[in-house]
């Protein structure tokens, strides 16, 4: 099972990059925001994602048939936590709850954001599903 979430997760990462690059360079963005946000993408969903499914698998879930299951809680989570990260990683003076409306509410920022990973997250689902990974 953690070879499973491993292998998920690096699909994961690898299509949510890709997607993440193609969207920053669609929108002309410079260099230095390209790489910032693929290295905090790749820690975030390096660490956050195989930690929390670890977790929930052996906690909660114990049955190997539902590591599906496991999977779409940790991708709800992990989308729960983003705002979390970027409030600790921004100074200002907005509340968790603001940070969280706009993320969602100005497109520019949900298409760099939350748009790439969960477009991942259906396609690594999907290729997961095709080839029986889990």
């Amino acid at each position: 099972m953690v070879k499973s979430i491993m292998i998920y997760t690096l699909l994961l990462t690898v299509i949510d990059l890709l997607i993440n690059l193609t969207i920053n360079l669609l929108q002309k963005n410079p260099g230095g925001v390209i790489l910032i946000s693929m290295v905090l993408r790749i820690l975030c969903l390096f660490i956050l994602f195989p930690f929390i499914s670890l977790i929930l698998s052996y906690f909660i879930i114990q049955n190997k048939a539902n590591i599906r299951l496991t999977i779409l809680i940790t991708s709800v989570i992990v989308y729960l936590l983003i705002p979390l990260i970027i409030y600790l990683l921004k100074s200002n003076n907005k509340g968790l709850l603001s940070v969280f409306i706009d993320l969602h509410l100005k497109f520019n920022l949900f298409s760099l954001i939350f748009l790439p990973y969960i477009i991942a997250c259906i396609i690594a689902f999907y290729i997961s599903n095709k080839f029986e990974l889990f």
